[in-house]
């Protein structure tokens, strides 16, 4: 009977460990097809992005980077992309307000405010920000001294037909 004890343990240890192995090899299993999932749902979101920043709307490219980063918070592509987008804007703002200063100074009004156009285009419904609080200030300069009423100037005349 003594023997029998022993025996006994070693079997259900095996019978355990089968089923802890069993049950392992599931999860892996398991983790490997979400891996897999999450990796192909972040490449879709990647891809709208990138989509998104060449055609220039980069608000949506930059929601779409977000949304990545929600999922994967440590993601090195949708970090980089975001930043990329930021860059692209900002530099974007930047040439617009050197051509509008260097129109204004060649007193072309006219192309300056189509350049202040295109800055309030680029931060529709970022009001808030200061480039665009500027861009406003600066047309409504140019509308007084081009002898215009306060607000006569409607940017969507004037824009480079991007909308």
């Amino acid at each position: 009977d003594g023997d029998e004890g022993p025996k006994e343990a070693k079997k259900d240890d095996r019978k355990f460990q089968n089923v802890t192995d069993e049950f392992t090899a599931l999860r892996d299993k398991k983790k490997v097809q979400e891996d897999r999932e999450t990796s192909e749902k972040l490449d879709t979101i990647l891809h709208r992005g990138l989509r998104e920043l060449r055609e220039g709307n980069y608000f949506r490219a930059m929601a779409e980077f977000q949304f990545a980063l929600t999922i994967s918070p440590n993601n090195g592509r949708a970090s980089f992309y975001m930043n990329k987008t930021k860059q692209a804007l900002d530099s974007e703002i930047e040439q617009n307000l050197i051509k509008a200063r260097r129109d204004q100074e060649s007193l072309k009004y006219m192309s300056a405010v189509q350049s202040y156009c295109n800055i309030l285009r680029l931060l529709e419904g970022y009001g808030e920000d200061g480039r665009y609080k500027k861009a406003e200030e600066e047309i409504k300069q140019l509308e007084n001294k081009m002898g215009l009423d306060e607000g006569e100037i409607v940017c969507a005349n004037y824009g480079d037909g991007k909308k």
